[in-house]
């Protein structure tokens, strides 16, 4: 996948560059004109839990994720466990990336899966494991779902090692303040 500013070459009406870096690919994502550290994004909203990450790096993240549906889909068994969490997904608590909005993360999840791993990998396991981590257990224990975990663990599995005794959690820099003044 190629990262793209789509319109960063257009001067007002003028699209005459439109062309100009376009037929390089056709899996090419727009960053949006953002900049690392122009703002930040809440990853964890609606959970209980707090952490906000770069918003241009969030875009970043959010869109490399996609990538990971390809290697879901090529292997058997983990297509399988997607399948699976994703048909055991009834409520809300069983989606780790909950959107406030009117529906729910259900509703929108199920209305559009190749969201579910950007979202969930991209938005919130790539900037804060621990934190994923963190609310799955809390809604095992308190009872509202035993799914969010199982997405946790997928997620693990996702960035295992190839013997399947290793695997990868990740932190973005805690308190980093990349605001500009």
């Amino acid at each position: 996948a190629t990262m793209t500013v789509r319109d960063s070459f257009r001067c007002g009406g003028d699209h005459s560059s439109d062309g100009l870096l376009g037929g390089l690919t056709e899996r090419g994502y727009n960053v949006f004109k953002m900049d690392v550290g122009d703002g930040t994004e809440e990853a964890f909203g609606c959970t209980g839990a707090s952490v906000r990450g770069d918003h241009s790096m969030t875009v970043i993240r959010h869109e490399v994720a996609h990538q990971f549906d390809r290697v879901v889909q090529a292997d058997t068994r983990m297509s399988a466990l997607f399948d699976g969490l994703k048909a055991s997904a009834a409520v809300t608590d069983d989606w780790l990336r909950l959107n406030c909005r009117a529906g729910g993360p259900d509703e929108f999840f199920k209305g559009a899966p190749q969201e579910i791993i950007a979202s969930q990998v991209g938005n919130q396991y790539l900037l804060s494991s621990s934190t994923q981590l963190h609310v799955a257990v809390d809604r095992l224990v308190g009872g509202s779902s035993a799914v969010a975990l199982g997405w946790v663990l997928f997620h693990l599995e996702m960035f295992a090692s190839e013997d399947g005794t290793r695997s990868r959690m990740y932190e973005s820099a805690a308190g980093l303040d990349l605001s500009v003044a």
